[in-house]
């Protein structure tokens, strides 16, 4: 995704009222089918119309994860590998390592929404630690259009963020 387009869905979520950023927000780490009316009213209404059809359930999730954070509250940007990578390093332990080599394992599956929801929880982790750094949703968008690629570009570049010291 081209980051106008990105900057497209950012727009579009800006537009969102309240109670309609808040349904997007509780559909984290769930997938579109088990959305509520309310939810996917909000998707479409911020979705921009460069998203293709098998792109959608994963701009649901990112959007959901965007949501997270308020447009007001966010300083800084980042690959969201890099945040979980220094997240683990300040906490010290293994933990959010090995919920990454998890996902390395892990298929985008609309259907079972598995991966979604293993990215749903790392990114409320990320939440909770720091409300000002959200994750490049440019980046998380672009990284799951490509995670069920034949060569796993993705996930080796996620593993070398990660796990290279």
């Amino acid at each position: 995704m081209e980051s106008q387009e990105t900057a497209m869905i950012l727009q579009g979520l800006n537009r969102l009222t309240n109670g309609e950023h808040a349904s997007l927000r509780h559909t984290v780490g769930r997938t579109m089918a088990e959305a509520d009316g309310r939810a996917l009213e909000a998707f479409y209404k911020a979705i921009p119309p460069a998203v293709k059809p098998w792109q959608q359930g994963r701009c649901f999730t990112v959007m959901g994860i965007a949501c997270l954070w308020r447009a007001e509250e966010v300083s800084v940007r980042g690959d969201i590998v890099g945040m979980l990578h220094t997240l683990e390093q300040k906490r010290d332990t293994n933990g959010i390592g090995v919920k990454i080599r998890g996902l390395l394992d892990m298929r985008w599956d609309d259907e079972d929404g598995y991966l979604a929801a293993k990215l749903g929880r790392l990114a409320r982790m990320l939440r909770a630690e720091d409300a000002g750094a959200m994750p490049d949703i440019d980046m998380l968008f672009s990284d799951l259009n490509t995670w069920n690629d034949d060569n796993r570009k993705t996930q080796r570049r996620w593993a070398q963020v990660f796990f290279q010291n």
